[in-house]
């Protein structure tokens, strides 16, 4: 890749967090995508909105949609990751799986599209390939923990199959095997840079509910006096 290309690419990488991405396989230890949380099944953000797009419970979903994770397969049919893909002998970004795997939660961090996908009365499946990145990429298949009752109480969600580290999945993407992984993206508090730091990039995306920020101080609290 040319110096151009790359300074291409980086601008693009300024406004839209995901990165031009992996274009190599890259499990974290303990299983890939079918392991995470292989008896759920994928129900798309648009689900994820009915409980989670009200203003005084932080409108999570609006600010996924108007985030760079949304616009990840969107980036994908640009011309400069076009132009990066056939760099790398990839003729159509968006189809494939090596780039969808970390453009769409479709892939779930692999080369293939997930099966486990719940589908509508008329046919149609709730996660979509256009969504991009969106919850269940860091949250995993909600299924088992979307009711109310189960969300409202942590060790509950956790228990039905929400990942308790979603920042864990960060590092499947934002990592040197990216395309455009660059060194001095970010700067840290010693002056050093990285490709990737993820308190820097949570202050592009974080989505807190401050009804459940509180609860989780109060459960934080009370382990430290333990």
């Amino acid at each position: 890749m040319n110096f151009s290309s790359r300074a291409r690419s980086r601008r693009m990488t300024t406004l839209l967090l995901p990165l031009f991405l992996s274009a190599a396989a890259f499990y974290l230890p303990g299983g890939g995508a079918a392991d995470d949380n292989p008896k759920a099944n994928f129900i798309g953000a648009k689900k994820c909105k009915t409980c989670h797009n009200k203003k005084k419970e932080g409108a999570q979903y609006r600010t996924w949609s108007e985030a760079g994770h949304s616009h990840a397969y969107e980036l994908l049919g640009s011309p400069e990751a076009r132009a990066t893909a056939k760099e790398l002998g990839i003729d159509d970004p968006q189809k494939s799986g090596e780039c969808m795997r970390c453009h769409s939660s479709v892939y779930f961090f692999r080369n293939e599209p997930v099966t486990n996908i719940h589908t509508k009365k008329d046919g149609t499946r709730r996660l979509t390939i256009e969504e991009g990145v969106s919850c269940e990429s860091c949250h995993w298949a909600g299924s088992k923990y979307q009711k109310k009752k189960v969300m409202e109480d942590y060790d509950a969600s956790i228990a039905a199959g929400m990942n308790p580290h979603p920042e864990k999945s960060c590092v499947r993407c934002h990592n040197e095997e990216s395309p455009s992984w660059d060194l001095k993206r970010y700067t840290l508090p010693d002056s050093a840079t990285t490709g990737f730091d993820f308190a820097q990039a949570w202050e592009k995306i974080k989505h807190p509910n401050p009804k459940l920020a509180k609860k989780k101080a109060k459960r934080l609290a009370a382990a430290d006096k333990k």
